[in-house]
């Protein structure tokens, strides 16, 4: 007898339970941060905090606190993350990840950087 393959989700799906993530991409995926993100796009967490919006020039934020704070929210590498949609004057972001809806201010998006995923219609595609 042959056992039968596990089933597997395409590239940057998140699969059966919330708290499971993406394989990881292929080498060369463009990178990004979320907040250049459209509408329905989809990435894959990199890192928190590291990003250009987190040089210490901006002393108007509290970036490792706020890093932090994304870190407990559940912002860790190899998270899913789609963008929903933006408030009428872009701010805030509406996103989704691991089974929950957040916003988000454009400058904490900022410090997320991302990998873009390629899009899988009619298989991840929700709404």
């Amino acid at each position: 007898m042959h056992a039968k393959p596990a089933p597997s989700a395409p590239f940057g799906c998140l699969l059966e339970g919330p708290s499971e993530v993406a394989p990881e991409p292929s080498a060369g995926a463009p990178r990004s941060t979320l907040d250049r993100l459209l509408p329905g796009e989809r990435g894959r967490t990199v890192s928190v905090g590291t990003g250009p919006a987190a040089s210490p020039s901006d002393d108007s934020r509290e970036t490792p606190g706020v890093a932090q704070r994304l870190l407990e929210l559940g912002f860790v590498p190899g998270t899913v993350v789609r963008v929903v949609r933006y408030a009428p004057f872009g701010d805030p972001i509406e996103v989704e990840l691991r089974g929950y809806h957040l916003s988000l201010r454009k400058a904490e998006a900022a410090l997320i950087e991302v990998e873009r995923l390629e899009p899988f219609p009619g298989v991840c595609a929700r709404g």
